[in-house]
């Protein structure tokens, strides 16, 4: 049994009379409804293109959730507060030489407003807009 994948034949509830499971190659979805159940059955390149639909609406990707911040940058704001760390750490370990030790760390203290740019910008994107907003831009 791989803990990676749902049971086979069980079924979660996701909200709105909504369920999914998973028969080993698609996920399916269903409807429970009085005359009997609508079912739809995501193959994996038919997820991988609602996906997609939804990632290339920017206010629809927000409205959605979808998080903006990538490895990428995730990776970036962590490099760059490594790198300010690492100046100041140095600039703390010089002796006698004040021009460079200043250096240093007006460099460290750039490099963290840098790290806190991106971390702020990535957080912006990930905001979900108001439904009001959401509403008006579908006109």
């Amino acid at each position: 049994m791989d803990d990676d994948l749902p049971p086979r034949g069980s079924e979660t509830y996701l909200g709105d009379g909504l369920y999914a499971s998973f028969d080993g190659w698609q996920v399916l979805l269903r409807a429970p409804r009085e005359g009997g159940d609508h079912w739809v059955g995501l193959q994996p390149d038919v997820y991988r293109s609602l996906i997609r639909w939804v990632r290339s609406y920017a206010l629809l990707k927000k409205h959605m959730g979808e998080p903006a911040t990538s490895n990428y940058a995730a990776g970036r704001v962590a490099g760059l507060r490594e790198a300010a760390h690492w100046l100041e750490d140095a600039a703390d370990r010089l002796y006698g030489e004040q021009h460079t030790e200043q250096w240093l760390k007006g460099a460290g203290q750039y490099f963290r407003q840098l790290a806190d740019e991106a971390e702020a910008s990535a957080n912006a994107t990930n905001a979900v807009p108001p439904t009001d907003k959401l509403m008006e831009a579908r006109g």
